[in-house]
């Protein structure tokens, strides 16, 4: 009699056969296959803790030719540096291991003589014969390096940003009274100014006798006020553009957003900035938008930062103009800033939205422009900048497009 098998249990029968022909060669060379297609480094000993393999990764960062020159090495002839961890710290965590612990994510550094030295999170787990019984030690290592770099340079920025923040604090605070004195100042001499200027003059025609005042004194002293009352201004804007530069870059994300308008963001930029008379031309035809969520007076702040740079730098060339443009595409929309002064270093350009970078730029604090990647990162876009030195420095701000 013949009894016909499921399909599911024929493709049992076809796996099993398929097991039983697998002889060790094949699955050694699976494993090894396996193994030097993952990122960590690998490596296995025995009781007493001599090498029996490891991964082409492994064997790559020891300077090996191949896994197998590991064989039947101890970590005391390996040579590990006495800039990283010892022999004697690796020994002590295979003898942890041999007695049926596991050691998890424990930093280790790696250093050897081919100038390799890395940070590893280290794991290792007994190897176990079908007898229950502890044969060796499997190690695996994954590369942290980088990412503990990241982490200490984030630290130590939030640490930085952590103190400017009180200290610019506290600086405003005490900044904000005299400027306010002086402004009121300001008001209080400018309707008193015309008419005493308007009694020299008459003083002087008659002849008498009042000291002179050379022409290019007078006609400074006649836009004096606005001068100052323009200064008082720009103080106050510079300050609330720190301090929201810098509360802002310690918040990852934005909460309530709202619905606004490109054109108005740009339009407010543009009227509230307090350009001097020798500011550049702007480039601007005001008569695109396009709408995204996020906060108004953020994107605002963002193109005070930008205007703040774009200027220093067109100064510094003694050239070069400002436009700004929108463009409209399927899942997105950008917002152009371009000025054509000096232009960004190559060297410098992958630096400049790091926080706290201030090489070649206009010595300000260094968060500008980190500032403005967190906001428009918050606001689920992002910014990135095209520079060619000596000719141009372009921004470009994306932000999602959403469904009015």
């Amino acid at each position: 009699m013949t009894l016909s098998l499921g399909h599911e249990e024929h493709n049992q029968l076809i796996a099993r056969e398929w097991m039983n022909t697998f002889n060790s060669q094949v699955q050694k060379l699976l494993i090894e296959t396996i193994f030097d297609h993952i990122p960590q480094y690998i490596f296995w000993k025995n009781t007493a803790s001599v090498y029996l393999g490891c991964n082409k990764k492994f064997a790559k960062l020891l300077g090996l030719n191949s896994p197998d020159e590991i064989i039947g090495k101890s970590d005391f002839e390996l040579n590990w540096l006495p800039d990283g961890d010892t022999a004697e710290k690796f020994q002590a965590g295979d003898r942890k291991t041999l007695e049926g612990h596991h050691i998890i994510n424990q930093e280790e550094w790696l250093s050897v003589k081919n100038g390799n030295r890395i940070l590893t999170l280290a794991n290792k787990v007994p190897l176990v014969n079908p007898d229950g019984i502890i044969v060796g030690v499997l190690g695996v290592a994954t590369d942290i390096t980088e990412k503990k770099r990241i982490e200490e340079r984030m630290a130590r920025s939030d640490h930085q940003l952590k103190g400017m923040t009180v200290v610019s604090a506290s600086i405003a605070h005490e900044m904000r009274t005299p400027l306010a004195t002086l402004k009121n100042t300001a008001k209080g001499i400018k309707p008193m100014l015309a008419p005493l200027i308007t009694g020299y003059q008459a003083a002087l025609s008659h002849g008498l006798n009042v000291p002179t005042i050379a022409d290019a004194k007078l006609a400074l002293l006649e836009t004096a006020i606005d001068t100052l009352e323009n200064k008082v201004t720009e103080a106050n804007r510079i300050i609330d553009m720190l301090l929201t530069n810098l509360q802002s870059l310690r918040q990852e994300k934005l909460t309530h957003p709202q619905k606004c308008s490109a054109r108005h963001c740009i339009n407010q930029a543009l009227a509230q900035y307090g350009f001097t008379k020798d500011a550049p031309q702007i480039i601007w035809a005001n008569d695109d938008d396009f709408i995204f969520y996020g906060k108004e007076m953020l994107l605002v702040h963002v193109l005070f930062n930008l205007l703040k740079n774009a200027i220093y730098f067109i100064r510094k060339a003694d050239k070069g103009n400002i436009h700004i443009w929108l463009e409209h595409h399927t899942i997105y929309n950008t917002l152009h800033f371009k000025d054509t002064g000096t232009g960004i270093k190559p060297e410098n350009l992958p630096k400049i939205f790091d926080p706290f970078f201030t090489i070649d730029t206009n010595k300000g604090t260094g968060i500008g422009l980190a500032f403005c990647e967190m906001t428009l990162k918050s606001f689920g876009g992002s910014i990135t900048c095209h520079s060619q030195w000596q000719e141009y420095t372009e921004f470009i701000l994306t932000l999602p497009r959403k469904s009015t």
